[in-house]
């Protein structure tokens, strides 16, 4: 509940930026407004400076208020996951009732040809669309490799094989 007080008095304080522009001026001490501490900083980490006085009506009680809440918002690698490329085999948002099995087939098939691919294949669902992806490439060149070798096996559905970015796990 302080949570969700905290989050409207900030929301309400950049809304008044918005209407009254002179809101966002220092204040008569000369410390700058709330709206000011909200500095956004190129490497994706938000800082908000919020006073203690301010602290101390909004959180009563509280023993020794945060001078400062950090949150870092940009994304967290996983340990062993690097950016690289995929083989996109499957991507298909028609006739919703059979995505899933068609998207499990097309990966069978490649598995029982490629069995290399053994726990590289990721079938995944992002509404409405269902795709499958093969491999764990680091560089373009191998998945190019990869690409030729699965568009030579699979003629009825190569042209529908591409390389995708994505991260991919790598094997220490």
């Amino acid at each position: 509940m302080i949570k969700r007080f905290i989050h409207i008095v900030l929301l309400s304080c950049l809304v008044m930026c918005a209407v009254f522009p002179g809101f966002a001026q220092k204040t008569a001490s000369g410390q700058p407004n709330i709206v000011e501490s909200i500095i956004a900083s190129s490497d994706s980490t938000i800082t908000i400076d919020i006073p203690d006085a301010l602290l101390k009506e909004l959180l009563p009680g509280t023993q020794a208020p945060a001078r400062k809440l950090k949150r870092n918002v940009e994304r967290q690698r996983r340990p062993g996951i690097v950016s690289g490329y995929r083989i996109q085999i499957f991507a298909d948002g028609r006739n919703q009732t059979t995505l899933q099995a068609r998207a499990r087939a097309r990966a069978n098939a490649v598995l029982s040809r490629f069995p290399e691919f053994r726990h590289q294949v990721y079938s995944f669902s992002k509404a409405p669309n269902w795709y499958t992806r093969v491999g764990n490439f680091a560089t373009r060149e191998e998945a190019q490799a990869a690409l030729a070798k699965l568009r030579r096996a699979f003629p009825s559905f190569s042209r529908e094989i591409r390389i995708v970015k994505s991260d991919v796990v790598v094997n220490h």
